[in-house]
């Protein structure tokens, strides 16, 4: 039996973060509520910012003399996993969806093929394979420039001529909606920010979604997006023990 050298550990000077506390005084049902680490919140100041560079940078010193083993352990987890593949599609009308992954790149690709037969009838996905593939997201391709992106929800029209979807560019599930035209390629929008779900209406024009409270992250307005109009209110919930989801029956 074979026993792998322990991982050196690092005895280091460095000290650990402490966050400092400041004084924030706020009323809660009527008694007066001190929150120390209420500056926190303040998530593009240069305070904020610097604390987590602190804590990432006391982490990398005393856990150096673990690196071998991480990543020995990386390669060994990464040689088990098909980097490039394919998942299932999903029929939808005429066409056939599904995601992509390629090695070397973050993101699944989002795209579909059209079933070809004469008669989609007797499609089948061996046929639709050799279809040309029409890529409906790349992130990876969306994704430069930036740090981040993440991608919320995604709806195909009923016509499969258009896409809704949702991207956060922000890491804190801040999604904007967009509307891009499959044929053509453009993309517009974003038509709306904060937005928990989306769905469009059955005349492939009119799209439907809901938005968050930008201080408690509930999801508790409903909006109607006319072709070419401007985004109508049609419910909105005050009630903070109920939020607001969307979907087609």
């Amino acid at each position: 039996m074979r026993n792998a050298a322990a991982p050196a550990l690092v005895l280091t000077s460095v000290q650990p973060p402490v966050a400092p506390l400041r004084t924030h005084l706020m009323d809660w049902h009527g008694e007066e509520v001190d929150d120390p680490w209420h500056w926190l919140r303040e998530k593009d100041s240069a305070p904020v910012l610097d604390y987590p560079a602190a804590e990432n940078a006391y982490t990398e010193a005393t856990t150096q003399g673990l690196r071998p083993l991480t990543d020995q352990l990386y390669q060994e987890m990464l040689g088990r996993i098909k980097q490039t593949d394919l998942d299932v599609p999903v029929r939808r009308g005429d066409w056939l969806y599904y995601s992509r992954t390629v090695k070397g790149r973050q993101y699944p690709i989002r795209c579909r093929r059209p079933l070809v037969p004469a008669t989609l009838a007797t499609a089948t996905l061996t046929s639709a394979a050799n279809a040309t593939e029409q890529v409906l997201l790349d992130l990876n391709t969306m994704s430069q420039g930036g740090t981040f992106i993440g991608l919320g929800d995604i709806k195909v029209s009923d016509d499969a001529a258009w896409l809704l979807f949702t991207i956060d560019h922000t890491g804190y599930r801040q999604y904007r909606l967009f509307r891009k035209h499959l044929a053509s390629g453009e993309v517009e929008g974003p038509m709306a920010e904060r937005v928990t779900s989306i769905e469009w209406a059955s005349d492939n024009a009119t799209a439907f979604y809901t938005t968050e409270d930008a201080l408690t992250k509930r999801s508790d307005t409903l909006w109607r997006l006319p072709p070419g109009g401007a985004p109508e209110q049609l419910l909105h919930e005050p009630d903070e023990l109920f939020d607001i989801g969307l979907a087609r029956t």
